[in-house]
């Protein structure tokens, strides 16, 4: 699960560093009132596209995580039940002999 929060953070990062950079950039760059609005809507636009594939991305890693820790506890739970049968029919066979 922690590669799962390492996801999460990484593209929260990723988001934040694009937001940044489109900022700087729009600060610097000399152009009209108009065109710099459109630029930052544009941007904005961008940056919340980039964020919704971030999520997205980070709900499917979470959601593969969750199957995965569902299969293994499924299996661990099968096996400590198939080993808990035999150690009782071991016992059994010992008491009745």
């Amino acid at each position: 699960m922690k590669t799962v929060k390492n996801i999460g953070l990484l593209a929260g990062l990723v988001a934040a560093g694009a937001a940044v950079g489109a900022a700087v950039g729009l600060l610097f760059a000399p152009d009209n009132g108009k065109n710099t609005r459109k630029k930052i809507a544009d941007g904005t636009k961008d940056l919340a596209d980039d964020f919704k594939h971030s999520m997205n991305d980070f709900k499917h890693s979470v959601e593969d995580g969750y199957k995965s820790f569902s299969r293994k506890t499924k299996n661990a739970l099968h096996k400590t039940e198939k080993e808990t049968e035999a150690f009782a029919d071991s016992i059994n066979n010992h008491t009745t002999v």
